[in-house]
């Protein structure tokens, strides 16, 4: 007969369902910051409407 102790009973695991969506919330949220600032940046590097775009002089 063994004198071991039994081993403790391991609880029901959750399903991790919940965590999921939360990290898809998280990197649907980083990737819109990425993609506002990809258009900020674009926006505001862009010439006004009434300005011709700038041009490369030639060498002289």
């Amino acid at each position: 007969m063994s004198t071991a102790p039994e081993p403790a009973p391991v609880p029901p695991r959750r399903p991790r369902g919940a965590w999921w969506i939360l990290a898809g919330f998280g990197l649907l949220f980083l990737s819109w910051l990425v993609f506002m600032g990809w258009y900020l940046w674009q926006a505001r590097h862009r010439p006004p409407p009434g300005e011709p775009p700038a041009r490369v002089q030639p060498a002289p």
